[in-house]
């Protein structure tokens, strides 16, 4: 290799340097044209029909969601080995209902994760 090549090499990483630097000047300039332009914020999305209710962890390998998936909400317990639909679908209303009211320790007493899982297996 002679000099000619060493140099080719080094001009053509400052090129590319140089290239990078320019886009990083101009692509914000330019995103915030377009968008003056088309009077659009940010990239629209159509509404999701996926999302998750609520989630709970219950050791550091595994949680138990609760996915809602149009007017349908899944019990599912996710671990390092896998995923497992626990209840399919849920009752909606009655969960509405339940965090709507108001229980007093001592009178309410909460249904076990074992207890709730043996009523979906049976």
């Amino acid at each position: 290799m002679g000099a000619s090549d060493y140099l080719r090499v080094l001009f053509s990483f400052v090129a590319v340097i140089g290239l990078i630097g320019a886009l990083a000047i101009v692509g914000p300039r330019l995103g915030a044209r377009l968008r003056t332009l088309t009077g659009k914020v940010g990239l629209q999305r159509p509404a999701s029909r996926l999302a998750i209710a609520e989630s709970l962890s219950i050791d550091p390998k595994r949680r138990v969601m609760i996915i809602q998936c149009d007017d349908h909400e899944h019990l599912v317990l996710i671990s390092a080995t896998g995923e497992t639909v626990i209840a399919s679908p849920l009752a909606r209303e009655k969960r509405e209902e339940s965090s709507q009211t108001v229980h007093n320790e001592s009178t309410a007493t909460r249904p076990s994760f074992a207890s709730l899982v043996a009523k979906t297996a049976a």
